[in-house]
């Protein structure tokens, strides 16, 4: 007896199979994802640059605030060495600004990277480079801060240098100073031009200069 052939399953007509090569696939999607990834970095690139935009401006307000909040005390009269003695290193430069624009220089405060000098004085003709150094008591200025001055005098191209302090200097720092011609001003000498400053202020023919 023969064996009984199985009925062949028709397809239907109506049955429509679609295949999509991958290739294709991957043509029409790697567009889309490379405009979404493209969308999400120019965000995290913008959001970055802003932060660091904040960050710049805050450091900018922190670095200028002691200015405003210094100008009326210096306005008003230089105090003590020991009012000195509590000044922040911005505070203290800012002092000297006063200082030597009243006794006739035109002062330049350099920016915060000011490769070893932070005020440079101007008279006659001269420009004489600045390193300021306000210390705590019972600190001395060392030679590190002659070198300092020695190496940002080529760079802001001043006729001389000077290590200004509150402080006293240290042995090793005088003999470096007369090897390299850099003159040091120290407490003694700083109470020397406060007390010019204020004779000077308080004399009748007195004039502000104009930036004061």
């Amino acid at each position: 007896m023969g064996k009984k052939k199985g009925k062949r399953k028709r397809q239907s007509p109506n049955t429509f199979t679609f295949n999509i090569p991958p290739g294709y696939l991957f043509a029409v999607f790697l567009p889309v994802l490379a405009i979404e990834l493209i969308s999400v970095f120019s965000t995290l690139i913008i959001e970055t640059l802003l932060f660091l935009l904040v960050i710049s401006m805050v450091w900018g307000i922190f670095r200028v605030m002691p200015l405003f909040r210094f100008e009326k005390r210096i306005r008003i009269g230089h105090g003590s060495l020991e009012d000195i003695d509590q000044m922040t290193g911005i505070e203290f430069e800012v002092f000297l600004s006063e200082l030597y624009q009243t006794l006739g220089y035109r002062v330049e405060m350099t920016p915060h990277t000011d490769f070893g000098i932070d005020l440079i004085v101007a008279k006659d003709g001269i420009r004489t480079g600045i390193q300021a150094k306000c210390y705590g008591e019972g600190r001395t200025v060392g030679v590190a801060a002659v070198n300092e001055v020695c190496g940002g005098a080529g760079h802001w191209k001043v006729q001389k240098k000077v290590v200004l302090t509150n402080r006293f200097f240290t042995k090793k720092a005088k003999i470096s100073a007369r090897s390299n011609r850099v003159k040091l001003i120290d407490r003694n000498d700083l109470q020397e031009m406060i007390d010019d400053y204020n004779k000077m202020v308080n004399s009748k023919e007195y004039i502000p200069p104009p930036s004061a």
